[in-house]
C-alpha cells in the first residue's frame, strides 16, 4: 500500500466548493456531522473556523483556511496522516462529502441538533413530587 498523500484533492468542478469563501464553508459546516467509512464511525464538528475530526481513533484539530480553495487544515494528536487536508467536495445542507487528499473520502449526514436549554419544568412522579426516603447505604460510613 502506498503511503498516504498529505496533498489537497481537487475541488469539485462548476459552482462547488472552489467559487466559496471560507466564511460560506464555515457557516454550511457549523455543527456536527456523521458517518461511516471503511466501517468506522467518523464525526465532524464544526464551530466558526475550527474543527475536530475523529476517525479510526484517531482526534485531529484544526480550522478551515483559504489555500486557493477553502480547506480543512488538521492536526492529528497521534501523528496521523490520512486526515490532515480535507477539501468539501459537496453540501447540501443534509450530507456532506469532504475529500482527505489521496486517503479518504468521507460522506457524512448532519447530526440532529441537541436543544441548548434544559427544561424549565420538572417531572413529578404519579402522585406529585419527589421520591422521599433515605438512600441505601454504601458501605460503612467514615469517621
Amino acid at each position: 500500500m502506498a503511503p498516504p498523500s498529505t496533498h489537497p484533492p481537487s475541488p469539485a468542478a462548476g459552482s462547488g466548493p472552489g467559487s466559496a469563501t471560507v466564511a460560506q464553508v464555515s457557516a454550511r459546516l457549523a455543527g456536527s456531522w456523521q458517518g461511516e467509512t471503511d466501517g468506522s464511525i467518523v464525526t465532524l464538528a464544526v464551530k466558526g473556523v475550527q474543527a475536530v475530526v475523529i476517525a479510526d481513533g484517531h482526534v485531529c484539530q484544526g480550522t478551515i483556511q483559504d489555500m486557493g480553495v477553502p480547506m480543512l487544515a488538521m492536526t492529528c494528536t497521534d501523528g496521523d496522516k490520512n486526515r490532515v487536508m480535507g477539501i468539501v467536495q459537496s453540501n447540501d445542507g443534509r450530507t456532506a462529502v469532504i475529500a482527505w487528499g489521496d486517503t479518504k473520502r468521507d460522506t457524512l449526514k448532519k447530526a440532529r441538533a441537541v436543544p441548548s436549554k434544559a427544561p424549565s419544568v420538572m417531572p413529578s412522579l404519579p402522585g406529585g413530587g419527589l421520591p422521599s426516603g433515605s438512600l441505601p447505604s454504601a458501605g460503612p460510613s467514615l469517621p
